[in-house]
């Protein structure tokens, strides 16, 4: 017994000494791993906020492009409006014409 005694007491150290090291080759990885997820947050929040910048030019592009639209939708009606009074007068006046073409028996 005395002689395994001190083999088992090395063996023992040995294996808290490797458990030991790997504890703290396993901790060197995990903040190694943390400063890369912190510098991949980070890049992120600054991605994220150069797409916001993006996104809030194109909204108002789009409010810009929306209210031009609306503009030119008025405009078309009233365009709308006004080519459709001068093909009624037009056409009224075509009807009066043949009306006196008849009246006076004129023939094409």
């Amino acid at each position: 017994m005395e002689k395994i005694k001190p083999i088992l007491t090395k063996i023992a150290l040995a294996l808290v000494a490797i458990g030991l090291i790997a504890s703290l080759g396993y901790s060197l990885y995990l903040t190694m791993n943390k400063g890369q997820l912190e510098k991949q947050i980070r890049d992120d929040k600054v991605e994220a906020s150069e797409l916001n910048k993006k996104l809030s030019t194109a909204l108002a592009n789009s409010q810009s492009w929306q209210a031009k639209l609306a503009e030119s939708q008025t405009q078309c009606t009233n365009d709308n409006q006004a080519l459709k009074a001068t093909i009624e007068a037009f056409a009224k006046q075509a009807s009066a014409c043949d009306r006196i073409k008849k009246k006076l028996n004129i023939n094409d």
